[in-house]
This record gives structure tokens, C-alpha cells and sequence, in this order.
């Protein structure tokens, strides 16, 4: 009996010994599985948050260069934006800058508007010819009513040329001009402007320009200066004051050049330079049938010294 025992223990106990080791390598393989389990899983939540980091840091950098751009391309707006202004603003400038007239454009007005002028006193002089050389043209007292009727027909024809205000202040004496003296010569007219035109002063709406005006042959123009200012209304430029300057008063120191604008251009003839007395004279002719010295200061026509002048030749 003890013999079968002893029998049973040698057999049994290295079976047992074989299972425990079987059972310790399951518990090993398992133990290491699970080991490897939760290292890959950690070096896959590793690798995940690698890459969800990098992810990040990519939509950061992807983010931060959106702003960027987003900040250049307002900033080119902005600039683009501002030189529109700055453009339109110059544009606006251009166009609304007032257009300077040339001396040319400025004696076109003017001549324009002082042979209108005469052009119209003619008109009116001829339609009526009742008032002619009647006493209440130069006395107004004598008959008020046909005074006040004529002049008020005068300043609304000339109303075209001239400003109010100087329409009402001019019209008596074109009144007086035309339908008394028969003339209208002491009045300026666009032959006024031919002698050293200038324009003196110039601006948006108003221009003023001046002439000089010799004494001619017949005795029709007294030698002086013309000063004519010119005001914008609506397209219209008008006269808005006539200014006359004798030579007495102010002295024409007159040239070559302006002898030639005020008589070669009616057939003189500008024959010579000749001092006397100290006063300095332009000699004139005419188809060799007449023959005159012009004052230097005053722009007189003086024959006594053409005639001296023919002496000491």
C-alpha cells in the first residue's frame, strides 16, 4: 500500500509541476500581452498626440498665416482705397480748377462785347429817330417822362453787356452819345483795344484788362488809357466798370511798337524818330499827301513839329 503510494506521488506530482508551469506561461504570455497591448497603446496615444500636435501647431501656423494675409491684402485695400480718394480728389480738383483765359481769349471777349455795345446803340438810334437832338436828352428836366422812357430802353438793350450796376451808371451817357453828338466816339469801342492790350488782373469770375488809345488824325479819340473790367455772369462775361485815364494824368511813353498797332494797320507810314526841346516824337505820313509827329508822353498829334522836323531834313 505504501509502495502504490509512493508510486502515485512520483507520477503525479511532475504532472502537477507541468501544469503550474503551464499555467504560469499562460499567465506570462498573457501578462506579456498585455504589456505589449498597453505600450502600443500608449505609443499610439503618444502617436496621436505627436500627431494631433502637430496637427495644431499646423492649423496655428495655417491660421497665422491667414491673418497675415488677410492684413496684407486689407492693407493693400486701405492703400488702394486712398489713392482712389487722392485720384478723384485731384480729378475733382482739375476740373473745378478755374480755367485761365489767354490774352487772346481776353481780347476776344472784350472786342466781342464793345462792338456788340455799338453795334446795338446804332440799332436803337435808327429805330428812333424821334429822339434825336431833342433838348430833354441833355436837360432830362425838360420833359422827365420821355427822358426816363429812352433811358430805360437804353439799359435794358445794353443789359446784355453790362451788369446791372453799370448799366444804369453808363446808360445816360450812351444816350447822350448817340442821339446828340451822333458819334459815340468818346464811348470805347472794340477799335480801343488794338494799341498795348494787357490783361492786368485775372480771376475765376473777373478779369480786368487795359489799351492805350492815340489821337487820330480826325481828332475822334483823346489820347489816354482804357480800363475795362469784365465780371462771369452765368456764361456771360460782362463789363462791369470802363475806366478813361488822360495822358495828362498818366503819360503813355509811347514805342515804335505802338505807333505801328495804331497806324500802320490804316495805311501809315512810321517815317522817323526826332527829338525837340527835349520831348521825343514818332513821325507818321501818309501816301506822301500828309505828314504828322506823334508826343511820345501824351500821344498828341502835333504837325507843328512835322513840320519842323521837314525843315531840318
Amino acid at each position: 500500500m505504501k509502495k502504490m503510494l509512493f508510486i502515485f506521488l512520483l507520477v503525479a506530482l511532475p504532472l502537477l509541476a507541468s501544469c503550474n508551469n503551464q499555467e504560469f506561461d499562460k499567465n506570462r504570455v498573457e501578462t506579456n500581452a498585455k504589456s505589449e497591448e498597453s505600450v502600443d497603446k500608449a505609443s499610439k496615444e503618444t502617436t496621436a498626440e505627436v500627431k494631433k500636435d502637430g496637427n495644431e501647431n499646423q492649423s496655428v501656423s495655417k491660421a497665422e498665416f491667414k491673418v497675415t494675409q488677410e492684413k496684407k491684402r486689407e492693407e493693400t485695400k486701405v492703400k488702394e482705397e486712398k489713392k482712389t480718394v487722392v485720384d478723384a480728389g485731384n480729378k475733382i480738383t482739375e476740373q473745378q480748377a478755374p480755367k485761365k483765359l489767354t490774352v487772346e481769349e481776353t481780347g476776344n471777349i472784350a472786342k466781342s462785347t464793345l462792338k456788340g455795345i455799338r453795334l446795338t446803340m446804332e440799332t436803337l438810334a435808327a429805330e428812333h429817330e424821334e429822339w434825336h437832338l431833342q433838348p430833354w436828352i441833355t436837360n432830362p428836366a425838360d420833359n422827365k417822362a420821355k427822358y426816363d422812357q429812352a433811358l430805360f430802353t437804353v439799359q435794358n438793350s445794353l443789359s446784355q453787356y453790362f451788369t446791372k450796376n453799370s448799366a444804369e451808371k453808363y446808360a445816360p451817357a450812351y444816350l447822350q452819345e448817340f442821339f446828340w453828338a451822333y458819334e459815340g466816339f468818346s464811348m470805347a469801342d472794340e477799335n480801343l483795344l488794338d494799341v498795348r492790350f494787357r490783361v492786368e488782373e485775372q480771376a475765376e469770375n473777373r478779369f480786368v484788362v487795359s489799351s492805350i488809345t492815340i489821337e487820330s488824325e480826325a481828332g475822334y479819340y483823346s489820347p489816354g488809357t482804357n480800363r475795362l473790367e469784365y465780371v462771369k455772369e452765368g456764361e456771360n462775361w460782362k463789363i462791369n466798370s470802363y475806366q478813361f485815364i488822360p495822358s495828362q494824368e498818366q503819360p503813355l511813353n509811347l514805342t515804335k511798337q505802338d505807333i505801328e498797332e495804331a497806324f500802320v494797320k490804316n495805311g501809315y507810314t512810321v517815317i522817323d524818330q526826332f527829338q525837340h526841346n527835349g520831348t521825343t516824337y514818332f513821325i507818321i505820313g501818309y501816301e506822301n499827301q500828309w505828314m504828322s509827329a506823334i508826343n511820345t508822353l501824351n500821344g498828341h498829334l502835333e504837325e507843328k513839329i512835322a513840320t519842323i522836323y521837314s525843315q531840318n531834313k
